[in-house]
């Protein structure tokens, strides 16, 4: 640990006045008044946060999680009420032509918050200074950090341990001031040129990997603002080519869309946005008051060798496309720890990247699954209609209430991802899963079933009745079924007036009739003269049932007319009804017997 001459305190130099640096000096602030260790934090930044449009603006959504605000709360840092622009409620997840609003799972205070970075959108003016930035960045002044408001140009690191580290800043690389540091953190994110600089500084450094993506601020007009958006979050997961998901965020007047793409994002995104089905049955067109192409974290970054130069917030590593400003503040107060900890070794930097790869960097491992298991749900639309009756079909009970609480930390980020994943893991939740699916599919089968036994010929087939049933005589040639052989007529054009006919007649079959029909017993054969008997299905069962039915009738005056409706192509190799295809005994013979059929010969 390199310190000054005896009295004097350390120097710790900050790369960045974003909420990663402020935090660092609030952290580092609070560890030195409980060690007893006097500091000197000075925090570089050129950009002005009081500012509206890019120049004041760190390119970011501004999404305060609850989580956030609880960890905040503790360290004693309260948001004013000024620099929030939105209460979030809920949120909104529209797939394809489907949507579902989550809410706040019971027992959790509080509410989600949505807050410029910046001072507000471009050419816009508000009362007072919104700027979320600009507020940390105060707190870290008012915690003893002075800030040079000038960007840092370049960097020198010393060949001997006990050196100072040289920052150089200013205006231009050609008026370049000096400040001397023991301790060097650098806060300054992704979205400037720093980090590219600093991997031809030999210290091993290698920037993590990034996407490009759309963000912009806009003015929707106010009944679309109040009834369409309110106060939710609306995701919107699209089949399209480009688009992974897209958010609405409201933030008072305005609302903040951020477009997330598969690859880094088109310049004409937003028009390709406009044109989803989902988004034109919603909203108009809106041309953006402001919008910008930031880039976010999608990896971690290869950490410098320098034992005395230390990376927070996204320069180094970042939660999985959620909560940047949660991570910032983790990975300051992991740094500051480490540094305050350790002062009298010179591993602070392994100790910090390795807390900071258990927390952070392996958690993301488990968000890259879930974000991918969601893809996979939204992509494919019977996955996406199922897991939306799992949550509609079962309201209120443990599988909707579990199912709601996932998907509402996953896209607010309020719990680690191993969390989530665990979660999703539950045997009790796993096997309400299951047992709803076996219940949908017994519903559906049966549904089928039932459709398909009971499903009359097509309307156009139907003829219509005479007034006097009794005296009508069917006038086409009748399908009459004998011992040796089953006459069926597949070509529903020609015979839809006898199959027709014989749906209407056979509700005049009396219970006794069809319970001595079905006993093959018919002791009063009178009672089925002139009658029409339909038998619906040509298998085994039908053709057996038609047969005996026959030979039992064929000595009657005015036998019955009996009519098999088969609707496949029995003849064809391709239809075929699913059985093993086994005569074990006593069938042959029965066969033979009952219905004076001879056994198939092998």
């Amino acid at each position: 640990m390199v310190r000054g001459e005896a009295g004097s305190p350390w120097r710790l130099g900050i790369i960045g006045g974003g909420p990663a640096g402020s935090f660092f000096a609030h952290f580092a602030s609070r560890w030195s008044s409980r060690l007893q260790i006097p500091v000197s934090l000075i925090i570089f930044d050129g950009k002005s946060f009081q500012k509206s449009g890019p120049q004041g603006c760190n390119l970011c959504a501004g999404v305060i999680s609850r989580s956030l605000q609880l960890r905040l709360k503790e360290e004693g840092i309260f948001l004013p009420a000024k620099r929030i622009m939105s209460w979030v409620e809920g949120y909104r997840l529209h797939i394809q032509d489907e949507s579902i609003r989550l809410e706040s799972p019971p027992g959790r205070q509080g509410k989600v918050a949505t807050v410029f970075r910046g001072n507000g959108p471009r050419y816009t003016r508000f009362p007072d200074i919104v700027s979320f930035d600009d507020f940390l960045l105060n707190w870290a002044q008012d915690m003893g950090a002075r800030v040079i408001p000038f960007p840092v140009q370049s960097l020198r690191f010393p060949e001997k341990d006990g050196d100072p580290i040289i920052v150089l800043y200013g205006s231009s690389p050609t008026s370049l001031a000096e400040e001397e540091v023991d301790w060097l953190i650098g806060a300054f994110g992704v979205n400037t040129n720093l980090g590219q600089k600093l991997q031809h500084f030999g210290l091993g450094y290698v920037p993590p990997a990034t996407r490009l993506t759309f963000q912009a601020e806009l003015k929707f007009p106010g009944d679309i603002r109040e009834e369409i958006i309110g106060h939710d979050i609306h995701i919107f997961f699209p089949r399209h080519r480009l688009i992974r998901y897209a958010t609405l965020i409201p933030k008072g007047q305005f609302t903040t869309l951020t477009i997330i793409g598969w690859k880094d994002i088109s310049p004409d995104i937003l028009q390709q946005f406009y044109e989803l089905p989902e988004i034109k049955k919603r909203f108009p067109p809106s041309k953006p008051t402001c919008f910008c192409y930031p880039r976010i974290v999608i990896s971690s970054c290869r950490p410098p060798k320098n034992p005395r130069f230390l990376l927070v917030g996204d320069a180094a590593f970042c939660r999985y496309y959620k909560n940047g400003l949660e991570s910032a503040f983790l990975s300051a107060r992991l740094a500051a720890q480490a540094i305050f900890e350790n002062y009298s070794r010179k591993n602070s930097n392994k100790i910090y990247y390795h807390r900071a790869e258990k927390f952070i960097i392996k958690d993301n491992f488990y968000g890259r699954i879930l974000f991918r298991c969601n893809d996979l749900i939204a992509s494919f639309p019977p996955l996406t209609k199922f897991n939306l009756s799992l949550i509609r079909k079962t309201c209120e009970s443990f599988l909707s209430r579990q199912l709601k609480e996932i998907l509402w930390d996953i896209f607010t980020g309020e719990k680690p991802y191993r969390q989530i994943f665990r979660a999703c893991l539950q045997p009790r939740l796993l096997w309400e899963i299951l047992k709803f699916s076996i219940i949908e599919i017994c519903k559906k089968r049966k549904n089928e079933i039932s459709h398909s036994g009971l499903a009359a010929p097509h309307e156009s087939h139907k003829i219509s009745q005479p007034e006097d049933s009794n005296k009508t005589e069917v006038s086409r040639q009748d399908l009459f079924l004998s011992s040796s052989k089953v006459m069926m007529n597949n070509n529903l054009n020609s015979t839809s007036g006898e199959i027709s006919s014989a749906f209407d007649k056979a509700a005049a079959l009396s219970p006794t009739s069809l319970y001595s029909v079905k006993s093959l017993e018919i002791k009063e054969t009178t009672s089925l003269s002139n009658k029409t008997i339909v038998v619906i299905g040509g298998g085994p069962a039908g053709t057996s049932f038609a047969i005996k039915l026959r030979r039992l009738v064929r000595h009657q005056p005015q036998p019955p007319r009996i009519f098999l409706y088969e609707g496949k192509p029995l003849e064809k190799k391709s239809h075929y009804n699913q059985c093993l295809g086994v005569l074990s005994p006593p069938l042959p013979e029965i066969m033979e017997k009952e219905l004076a059929f001879p056994s198939p010969g092998l």
